[in-house]
């Protein structure tokens, strides 16, 4: 194989094998070939990283997308969290708030149609999702209604446009090597376009985080409105990002560390 072919083979081969490997998810009896093509894949990706690097931005995230929209319509077999999206959005939608309410609760037997209760992982146990994870869930559903699969697929939209606002994002902040390790990589296509995990609302804030890190590097002096200005940009977008998930908190010393307690107040 030529030089010049050999960056979009790989990138390709890449590509392919997550593809094939989520849609293999449908079968436990093929669970074990859908591992070994994933694993295949990140091996090749990592070890060709530089190689895949020398892509354009814009051929890294074509594929990138392509990978995402032909996995989107895998069903929901290695979590079955996207149940919990659902039901919780239904709940919404009654008017019931689902931090209140436990799905075994018997006032909601009408809300379980049609037996999606019954596939809860956690019934007997509050909502754990929190509120913008759950207007996330609320968006999605206002367009395509409660109803399972409908309800699922409309909320994979809402996830996948978080995270390729992100990735475009990341983009503008890094290498392509280091864009093609995230866009191209199969266990965060699998989970993210393929499962539909949260954490994809997280990117946006994440990222944003990041582009503000680079422009304000730690320890340099700056003007204290700017070091200020940027404080509570930092801040927001962490208390955005743990409205999604609870352990951004968890970078509460860190911002300060660079932003100051701005970002923290």
């Amino acid at each position: 194989m030529s030089v010049g072919r050999k960056p979009i083979a790989s990138a390709v081969a890449v590509t392919v094998a997550t593809i094939l490997g989520a849609w293999l998810t449908i079968d436990r009896g093929l669970w074990p070939l859908f591992v070994l093509l994933s694993l295949g894949a990140s091996v090749l990706l990592f070890v060709q990283r530089r190689v895949v690097g020398t892509l354009s931005v814009q051929t890294i995230l074509l594929l990138a997308i392509v990978a995402r929209l032909a996995v989107v319509a895998v069903p929901p077999t290695l979590s079955d969290d996207a149940y919990r999206f659902v039901w919780d959005a239904r709940l919404s939608e009654s008017d019931i708030n689902v931090y209140s309410k436990l799905p075994t609760d018997p006032a909601l037997d009408d809300l379980g149609r049609p037996s999606i209760r019954e596939r809860l992982n956690s019934a007997e146990y509050y909502s754990v999702y929190p509120p913008a994870s759950q207007l996330a869930f609320v968006v999605a559903t206002s367009v395509t209604g409660t109803h399972w699969p409908a309800g699922y697929y409309g909320v994979k939209g809402v996830l996948l446009l978080a995270e390729l606002l992100a990735l475009f994002m990341l983009a503008r902040l890094c290498s392509p090597t280091n864009l093609s390790l995230y866009a191209l990589n199969p266990l965060v296509v699998v989970e993210v376009a393929g499962q539909a995990h949260t954490e994809a609302l997280l990117l946006p804030f994440l990222v944003g985080l990041l582009v503000l890190a680079r422009r304000v590097p730690e320890g340099i002096q700056r003007k204290k409105t700017r070091r200020r200005t940027d404080g509570l940009a930092a801040g927001a977008l962490a208390g955005g990002a743990a409205m999604v998930k609870l352990y951004p908190v968890l970078w509460v010393p860190s911002l300060a560390r660079r932003f100051g307690t701005s970002a923290i107040a």
